[in-house]
């Protein structure tokens, strides 16, 4: 049976686990946030930094079998805290098309196996990533040129993070580069991008920047003490800019994947 509200981790659906499972809420708690602030001279305070802390996911279910299967209900809460506790991707049919990377921070508990009626819930929590994500963001590829610019889309209502990948099309090494995006520029020094070899600038799953090389192969290289300028590409939503330029011949492919607050 299909429900109203079902949820998934990494693709695997919560009520597929056991058809006994009913999944009857799921509740978006309000996100943790921290705002600092500097006093004024004249009386009241400005906002120096505002960030989201973290935010909490709660998934309310029901089990239904009999009062008397209390080992049935037992090895259904096993089940559902197993398919819970690596965490992941989890997707829910309230919010299609979005993602949340998130990790248990409450398992079920059976409490009373007899009490049939008992309500039980997951508590998830998502921390390096704390919005809602585009499940597909939006991409752009540039024209091969050793300069140029491109347009994109950032879609949603919070800030969010860009990326890029410049590929050498020249066949010749590049050792100095640069990309400006939404009006920040990171620049590249001896940076030994081979023929082929790629740029990668993206952030793994805890949001952390990483910038990479990768060649023909597969292979990756840190190529972080290369970078000078700009921390990382953090855009509105909206039209955003990316302009690269490079010793030779390059492919830009920028991509935005939309937060939502």
């Amino acid at each position: 049976m299909i429900l109203a509200h079902r949820a998934a981790l990494d693709g695997i659906q919560m009520d597929e686990i056991d058809p006994a499972i009913v999944i009857q809420r799921i509740e978006e708690a309000a996100p943790k946030e921290s705002i600092q602030a500097a006093a004024l001279a004249m009386g009241g305070s400005r906002i120096t930094q505002k960030r989201r802390e973290s935010l909490d996911v709660v998934i309310r279910f029901g089990i239904d079998v009999r009062k008397q299967e209390m080992a049935r209900r037992e090895e259904i809460i096993e089940a559902v805290n197993r398919w819970a506790m690596r965490g992941g991707i989890l997707r829910i049919s309230q919010k299609p098309e979005r993602r949340l990377r998130v990790i248990l921070v409450q398992a079920a508990s059976v409490g009373d196996p007899w009490d049939w009626t008992a309500n039980y819930s997951l508590t998830f929590r998502a921390c390096g990533i704390p919005w809602w994500e585009q499940e597909t963001p939006a991409t752009a590829t540039g024209p091969v040129a050793a300069s140029g610019s491109i347009d994109i889309q950032a879609e949603g209502s919070a800030e969010t993070c860009a990326e890029v990948t410049l590929e050498n099309m020249s066949g010749a090494n590049i050792a100095m580069a640069s990309i400006t995006i939404g009006g920040k520029t990171m620049s590249f020094s001896d940076l030994g991008l081979g023929g082929g070899e790629r740029l990668v600038i993206d952030h793994d799953e805890r949001g952390f920047l990483r910038i990479r090389i990768r060649n023909a192969g597969g292979t990756f290289r840190s190529a972080m003490a290369k970078r000078s300028g700009a921390d990382d590409f953090k855009v509105l939503p909206g039209a955003v800019s990316c302009s690269w330029s490079a010793q030779r011949a390059v492919q830009a492919t920028v991509s935005v994947r939309g937060r939502f607050a």
